[in-house]
């Protein structure tokens, strides 16, 4: 089945949810971030549908610095190693990078374990600048990492 990418629309926040639920439990995005990301940031989250199933999402959120930053990307588990991830990323980095916008730079923290997204991150473009330790509270260390959108 084709999977489809576009933004994020009002309907999509259960499915969002649940698979946020489903992956990290009670540490997961609510649904009222995703209706708040849908109202301020339209364009920065991402939905890959198969069929009328949401199977993942990219949300990312303008910072400082001319910096878009990417605050998620996640596939559910049933469509991982499809590609999806990459299909995701990459719509993102194509809507900045061809389309008029303030970002010069795409940001991202990423876990230093997580071998299979630095894998692909790296293999899109992304460059990494420094490990952050405790960056998402105690024990919790981070690899950032940068994208060069010029």
């Amino acid at each position: 089945m084709t999977v489809v990418i576009r933004p994020a629309l009002a309907n999509h926040v259960e499915q969002l949810a649940a698979l946020e639920l489903s992956t990290y439990a009670d540490e997961g995005y609510p649904a009222p971030l995703f209706y708040q990301a849908i109202a301020q940031w339209p364009e920065w989250l991402l939905v890959a549908e198969r069929d009328t199933a949401v199977v993942g999402y990219v949300l990312a959120a303008p910072g400082t610095e001319k910096t878009l930053w990417i605050m998620s990307l996640l596939v559910a588990d049933t469509a991982r190693g499809e590609g999806i991830g990459r299909q995701l990323m990459q719509a993102l980095l194509d809507q900045v990078t061809t389309s008029p916008t303030p970002f010069s730079k795409i940001a991202l923290t990423v876990s230093p374990n997580n071998q299979g997204a630095i894998h692909l991150y790296r293999a899109l473009g992304f460059k990494d600048i420094e490990q952050i330790d405790n960056f998402m509270g105690p024990n919790q260390h981070r690899l950032l990492m940068h994208y060069d959108a010029c």
